[in-house]
């Protein structure tokens, strides 16, 4: 079994209903690679450095905010395979954020709008870094309407992801979770497409 080692230091602040976070860490573990020998084994050492704040908690009585954004910088080095040594570690992006703003509509009691926007930056598809895998932002919009049917709490909700339809790669994996193996591509994942749901919930 692998054994990882954290360092982490961090501050937070509340200020009423909303907490400000923000921390630098970094993590280390061993990682297993085909070495210049041909044999896999425990040779490389990846190391994630990085940085992050964070928001969440009500601004006003009617808006509410849940977001934050990560620095990362994810190393591995010692691989004795000079084409992989020193390399950033495939399918991770440098720099990843996500803001939810919820905001209930005064005029309409009830009533409420949620904007969520998410996004990765640009990652490299193969563990030589030969190449990159494109970044991607998404938009999803949601409204909700809250009442009460027969003495019962129901909530209605409406949601569109994905509103502008973008065509994206979700997820870049190594082609296996233990290490370098394999031609050293990594496999992708589509994102989803432009999606529109609706749903009704009930409180018993």
């Amino acid at each position: 079994p692998y054994r990882s080692k954290q360092e982490e230091v961090g501050y937070k602040v509340a200020l009423g209903r909303l907490d400000l976070t923000a921390d630098v860490f970094r993590i280390r573990r061993p990682y297993p690679v085909v070495a210049a020998n041909s044999v896999f084994e425990l040779q490389g050492q990846q190391a994630n450095e990085g940085a992050e704040s964070s928001a969440r908690g009500a601004v006003t009585d009617d808006l509410t905010v849940f977001g934050g954004v990560t620095f990362l910088d994810p190393t591995v080095t010692h691989t004795g395979v000079p084409a992989t040594d020193d390399k950033q570690v495939l399918g991770l992006s440098k720099v990843v954020g996500s803001m939810l703003v919820d905001y209930r509509i005064p005029l309409l009691a009830g009533l409420a709008a949620s904007v969520h926007v998410t996004y990765d930056s640009s990652r490299y598809g193969d563990n030589a870094n030969t190449y990159r895998v494109a970044g991607f932002a998404t938009t999803d919009l949601g409204v909700r309407y809250l009442t009460r049917l027969w003495n019962t709490a129901v909530t209605w909700n409406l949601a569109v992801d994905n509103v502008t339809d973008r065509r994206y790669w979700a997820l870049i994996t190594p082609a296996g979770q233990n290490g370098y193996t394999g031609a050293g591509a990594g496999n992708g994942t589509l994102g989803m497409p432009r999606m529109v749901h609706a749903d009704m919930q009930v409180e018993f």
